[in-house]
């Protein structure tokens, strides 16, 4: 059973996924600079970054399947996920190193300042003596 969709409707779904793929790049390409720059190198972070993909992916498919549900009643075109990839493929090749080239010189004070409060709390941490049983009672 196949489900005839009008030639409008066909034409929304090919650019509402064109336009999806293209924020997903867009999202995805902000939380590669958060990475790049604010990396703290920890474990917390390391947890933090795949929570952050987790998420990012399932908001992606949840749009998707409403998209799909929205515009062709559930039926999938293989032609709408073609799209998405090609949206995100454009914007990677297109804005993203411009993104990146307007948003390194507010990001790399803040990566600068993490680190020197890192170091602060580092060098904190080792002036303190660790006394085990040198106390007397």
């Amino acid at each position: 059973m196949t489900l005839e969709l009008s030639q409008s409707s066909l034409a929304w779904l090919f650019l509402i996924s064109f336009i999806m793929g293209f924020v997903a790049g867009f999202l995805y390409d902000f939380m590669k600079l958060r990475r790049r720059y604010m990396n703290l190198g920890n474990i917390i972070e390391i947890v933090i970054i795949s929570i952050e993909d987790l998420l990012f992916f399932l908001c992606w498919g949840v749009a998707f399947c409403i998209l799909l549900y929205a515009l062709t009643f559930g039926v999938v075109r293989i032609e709408a996920i073609i799209l998405q990839l090609l949206g995100f493929l454009v914007y990677r090749k297109t804005l993203s190193k411009l993104f990146e080239k307007i948003s390194e010189p507010f990001i790399r004070p803040i990566k600068n300042s993490l680190e020197k409060l890192k170091i602060k709390r580092n060098k904190k941490l080792k002036k303190t003596p660790k006394t085990k049983g040198s106390q007397k009672e």
